[in-house]
């Protein structure tokens, strides 16, 4: 009994030496990724300690806490800003052809006679104008290529072969060498020839 309760305890005693072992195993781990991964960076939240050394979101800015606290950013005694919020930048917004009463805003880009335009300031007035600058014009034609060799001849147009007259539906027929046939609608004809000469 005693050789087996001081197999026990040795057996205990490995097991807590290996899940120690692990766990330091572990930490530096997680220690090299985050190394690797960069601090993590998390929104800020009221009503919550932050404690010193964490990054946090707010209102566009990032800001690191100073000490432990309960305070919001931006208090200087308690938040340091590592990185400021920057203002929304401007970019090209194509707007189509050029309309003369259309508002128009700065870097508004329009099509005008071939070419386009931006405008360097909000209601730039007519375009082309001082407020406007040219982007590009249309290029001038090019020297015409080599000609082409000529093609394929075609087939031969059907020719018309005879004609057929359906007089209860007023409809020429005409036949054709191909095998086609073309129906002529001829009752407006004679409702005109008919109305002339009632008229």
């Amino acid at each position: 009994m005693a050789a087996v309760a001081e197999a026990r305890a040795a057996f205990a005693d490995t097991l807590l030496k290996l899940d120690r072992a692990i766990d330091e195993r572990l930490g530096s781990l997680r220690r090299l990724i985050d190394e690797k991964s960069g601090p993590r960076v998390h929104p800020y939240v009221e009503d919550k300690v932050h404690y010193q050394g964490d990054l946090v979101t707010h209102e566009g800015s990032t800001y690191q806490a100073l000490c432990d606290t309960g305070r919001a950013p931006p208090d200087e005694e308690h938040w340091i800003c590592v990185a400021a919020g920057g203002l929304d930048g401007l970019s090209f917004r194509v707007r189509g052809t050029y309309q003369q009463d259309e508002p128009y805003s700065r870097f508004d880009v329009v099509a005008l006679n071939g070419g386009s335009f931006v405008a360097r300031r909000n209601s730039p007035g007519p375009c082309p104008g001082d407020d406007w600058q040219a982007l590009c014009f249309q290029g001038k034609k090019g020297r015409a290529g080599p000609k082409g060799d000529p093609g394929e001849r075609g087939r031969s147009g059907a020719s018309i072969k005879g004609c057929e007259l359906e007089a209860e539906r007023y409809t020429l027929i005409l036949n054709q060498s191909d095998g086609t046939s073309l129906s002529i609608n001829l009752r407006p004809l004679f409702e005109a020839y008919h109305a002339e000469c009632n008229g």
